[in-house]
């Protein structure tokens, strides 16, 4: 039986180190990853002498069974859920303002200087003879297609930065996760020791610092280690536990970034990164691709739309419009195993034709020179410095290694490659070809106007009698499946008869001579609306007494002859005529077709 004193004693020392736990909740209190501690104590009792004894209840005092930690599970997992989704939009907002101001600067912008090249063009309408007028517009229009260059350069430069940010954010991951692994170690080898608790807030601040990256979710294992998965969906690849060590890995395209991960160097492509300062900077990545995709789109429009209307004029030379802007180009692409030190400068002679094929040069140290191979499979051989193909000069300076290479591509519709092709004064087009001016005479009030069009070669075209058949007839109407022209109206052509007719309902019989010889009826079946309707046309049958015969007797019984007789009312059916029902018929040879005016046909037979 204890004492007193012996109950009181174990009440001071258990409460004495209770005080000294608050005091080092105190003292930590501004130290990161830190939580709090918590005294557990329990009750001293005796234990029971013997069998016929009465255990003494009044026990022996009390001890601290235990000193444990402040934490909560899914507090501690909302934690990280909030940081990530808070990494992720402030990664994407920053990105996103410098996209904001790459596109939208304070002072000349795109729009400014698409404004002022504008003004210049109207300022040639005011006074087309003077050249002062015309060299300033080709001063504004160089200035728009840099202002264009300029913005996709911007544009390509912030895909590098965030890819770099991006290449950084992975690799402090890959750091952060051997950390972790280490110091699940240490969990899972001292969780039953006094420096378990200092340990388990070492991996849980880990974890937080790791949650600024990317989502996770963490579940605890039996031995008191984590495991780590990336993602929010429970199912990502494993990042780490005591264990198994997992690692993430970056690809980069032209459009987006592609996250690999996995273990033991066994890496694929995951789709789990949807929250952390990475998804954010794949997300700012995506937009900024997307705006350089549609800047280029911009700037192909552009060129085209401006060299349409650019070739309809005359310049002071009296000559047709040339090309206005160019957005082609030619790129390099070095290969990333090139071991030499070499830079390459392109110089374009002439705009790049869009047929041209891509050219991988591959450097021959014993040939000292450039060994070409297009995609078609052909070889060509070039000198050491300089490289001529398709226009287009590569100068290459420095020294190359044996077997590195480049590959010459041309780059078609890009804003990087936007040039203003015009660079005298008289080579603006700025007269139309063709002028309409009223008769001094004239009393009405009647204007005309020229709508201008892109040049037709119509040696290109074939003549529109022989696509349309020369033919009004519903029956040998031809249908036209896009917009565009179709065909051209001979010089010096007096009249031409164009009529634009609806799609009718037809039915058409092919028939052998056999087969047209003993024919002596034709059956349809109309439907209009909720009406159905069935005529017969029979054709009578010659007799000796006959004179003249019958149209469709013997000989005369031919595709032709019946459908002359259907269409001129000779043929009837109950005194109705094919045109009194709304058909038409039309045909040769063995061919016979019925066109429907508005009723469509269920049935026929002949």
């Amino acid at each position: 039986m204890a004492s007193l004193l012996d109950i009181a004693s174990s009440g001071i020392q258990a409460y004495r180190k209770a005080l000294s736990v608050t005091g080092q909740n105190i003292a930590n209190i501004d130290t990161e990853g830190y939580r709090r501690r918590e005294v557990n104590m329990r009750e001293v009792s005796s234990g029971q002498n013997d069998i016929t004894t009465i255990s003494d209840q009044t026990g022996l005092g009390v001890q601290v069974s235990d000193i444990g930690r402040a934490f909560d599970v899914f507090l501690a997992a909302r934690s990280r859920s909030a940081t990530s989704d808070f990494a992720e939009a402030d990664a994407s907002r920053v990105s996103l303002e410098a996209l904001e101001s790459t596109i939208l600067p304070d002072d000349y912008d795109i729009n400014f200087f698409l404004k002022e090249f504008f003004d210049g063009l109207n300022s040639i309408t005011q006074s087309p003879a003077d050249l002062s007028g015309r060299v300033v517009a080709i001063s504004q229009g160089t200035a728009l297609a840099g202002a264009f260059s300029r913005t996709s350069s911007a544009l390509s430069d912030l895909k590098d930065q965030i890819f770099a940010q991006a290449e950084i954010t992975v690799g402090e991951m890959n750091s952060l996760r051997t950390g972790l692994r280490n110091t699940q170690r240490q969990v899972v080898a001292s969780a039953a020791g006094s420096g378990a608790n200092s340990i388990l807030d070492s991996r849980d601040q880990t974890l937080a610092d790791l949650s600024q990256y990317v989502g996770l979710t963490v579940d605890t294992l039996s031995n008191g280690a984590a495991r780590v998965r990336l993602g929010a969906s429970g199912n990502g690849p494993i990042l780490g536990t005591a264990t198994e060590a997992g690692s993430v890995a970056l690809q980069r395209t032209d459009d987006r970034l592609i996250v690999l991960a996995g273990q033991n160097g066994n890496l694929a492509e995951t789709q789990e990164v949807t929250s952390g300062r990475l998804a954010g900077l794949i997300a700012a990545y995506d937009t900024v691709s997307l705006t350089l995709d549609k800047l280029d789109a911009l700037a192909k429009q552009l060129a085209q739309d401006f060299n349409a209307v650019h070739a309809q004029g005359l310049s002071l030379d009296g000559k047709p419009g040339g090309m206005m802007f160019s957005a082609d180009s030619w790129a390099i692409a070095r290969a990333p195993t090139n071991l030499g030190d070499f830079s390459t400068g392109i110089t374009a002679a002439q705009i790049t034709p869009t047929d041209a094929q891509p050219v991988t040069f591959t450097y021959d140290a014993a040939k000292s020179g450039w060994i070409g191979t297009k995609s078609d499979g052909s070889v060509l051989q070039t000198p050491k410095s300089k490289i001529t193909l398709d226009g287009v000069t590569v100068n290459i300076s420095g020294q190359p290694a044996n077997g590195d290479s480049f590959t010459l591509a041309p780059s078609i519709g890009k804003a990087a490659n936007l040039r203003f092709l015009l660079t005298r004064p008289e080579e603006l087009a700025a007269a139309s070809m063709i002028m309409a001016s009223a008769n001094a005479s004239n009393l009405g009030s009647a204007s005309l106007g020229v709508v201008g069009s892109n040049p037709i070669t119509p040696a290109d075209l074939p003549l529109l009698s022989d696509v349309t058949g020369n033919d009004l007839s519903s029956l040998a109407g031809a249908r036209l499946r896009e917009n565009g022209v179709v065909g051209i109206i001979p010089a010096g052509t007096l009249q031409a008869d164009l009529a634009s007719l609806t799609r009718q309902a037809q039915i058409s019989f092919t028939l052998s001579g056999a087969q047209i010889a003993v024919a002596d009826e034709l059956t349809v079946t109309l439907v209009s609306g909720d009406s159905t309707t069935t005529h017969t046309f029979a054709w009578p049958q010659p007799t000796s007494t006959d004179i003249p015969r019958p149209p469709l007797a013997g000989d005369n019984k031919t595709i032709e002859r019946i459908v002359q007789a259907l269409n001129t009312g000779a043929l009837k059916a109950n005194g109705l005529s094919l045109a009194d029902l709304g058909l038409h018929a039309a045909g040769s040879g063995t061919n016979l077709t019925l066109a429907a005016e508005t009723a469509s046909f269920s049935a026929g037979s002949l």
